[in-house]
């Protein structure tokens, strides 16, 4: 990696900039200001003494120092008494990258990349990249790290799309914002939907993502493991979102989730009665299930009291009115008015695809 080489500067080397300044004397009774904190850190550090060194870079550190940040991380990422702490390293990476040094940019972009501290993180590693490639400076120092930023961002891949395929469909994952992440459902719902949705959320536990967002666009599918990906979400707490159509079962998916967003004009949301096809081939003749005390009715009644206690009867009323061969969509305003939705968004939120 081009990034190893270029965080671990020598301690002392960061001085540099620190004591162009005069030293600033503090009043009797007063705190050392952070730059002299530093500077005596630095000091301790050159005569062996790592202990206080520590001591006075966590508190210049604490004050806003970036600088004393950034040198907490080296040490603790080099080791304290031959023992690394590459957790501490990241903490105090990402304390100095926030208060502006642009060192600490590369090693948190590093850290991150090779998952060391942080979960692994495409996304994570790019955003700093991005930011320090796009510093503009006549200084040579900031130009020398600002092309290793670009350097660097050449060589990753271009697209953080993970993809997970299933009988029916595919599954596409990918990390947004911190913690947060998209998990896109399109295709028919199988029971192979359901058995692999357990491999996507591992994925997004192992980026640190604590918080998907479910995005979905299918017809529909088998009932019950529609109920079952739909329970997972109420009891996980998942937003879902829909940007297209979402029919059927892929309905009561969700309406399993916590929040419930329709995205853009596009977005609609299909009820009917339940049905069931020979052999479950989508191509053979669809017989509907049109009374209310058939085994696919109740369990379809009883879930949807369950996930919308106040709304989910009504819902369950109105699929029943429209055959198991065509469809009720709803939309915008009329989907908030009936509970199936909790808000709106424009396109500009709309989840990837690809």
């Amino acid at each position: 990696m081009l990034l190893v080489a270029c965080v671990l500067w020598g301690i002392a080397a960061r001085v540099d900039a620190q004591t162009a300044d005069p030293p600033n004397t503090p009043a009797p009774g007063a705190s050392p200001a952070p730059a002299q904190l530093f500077r005596q850190a630095v000091q301790a550090h050159s005569n062996g003494q790592l202990v206080e060194a520590v001591r006075l870079w966590t508190l210049a550190a604490e004050a806003g120092h970036a600088p004393s940040a950034f040198n907490l991380g080296v040490v603790h990422e080099e080791g304290i008494d031959g023992v690394k702490n590459l957790a501490e390293a990241a903490r105090w990476y990402l304390h100095a990258a926030r208060a502006g040094d642009l060192d600490a940019h590369l090693a948190v972009a590093r850290l991150y990349l090779n998952g060391q501290g942080v979960p692994a993180s495409l996304v994570n590693a790019r955003f700093w990249l991005n930011r320090l490639a796009a510093v503009d400076s006549d200084d040579a120092a900031v130009q020398a790290l600002v092309q290793q930023a670009q350097a660097q961002l050449a060589l990753m891949p271009a697209d953080d799309v993970v993809e997970f395929k299933f009988e029916g469909g595919r599954y596409l994952f990918r990390e947004m914002s911190p913690p947060r992440c998209v998990i896109v459902l399109q295709g028919r719902i199988t029971r192979d939907t359901s058995r692999q949705f357990g491999r996507v959320v591992e994925r997004a536990r192992t980026a640190g993502c604590v918080d998907p967002w479910i995005a979905l666009e299918s017809p529909g599918g088998s009932l019950r493991d529609g109920i079952e990906l739909g329970r997972e979400m109420s009891r996980e707490g998942y937003s879902t979102v829909v940007a297209r159509s979402c029919a059927s079962a892929c309905a009561l998916i969700f309406m399993g989730g916590r929040e419930r967003v329709l995205i853009g004009p596009r977005a609609r949301i299909g009820l009917h009665q339940s049905g069931t096809r020979t052999n479950d081939d989508p191509k053979s003749e669809k017989r509907c299930y049109s009374g209310h005390l058939d085994d696919a009715s109740r369990l379809k009644r009883r879930y949807l009291r369950e996930v919308l206690p106040e709304q989910g009867e009504a819902i369950f009323q109105r699929s029943m009115k429209t055959s198991c061969k065509s469809m009720d969509w709803i939309r915008n305003e009329e989907a908030l008015q009936a509970g199936i939705a909790t808000r709106m968004e424009s396109t500009a939120g709309a989840p990837p695809s690809r």
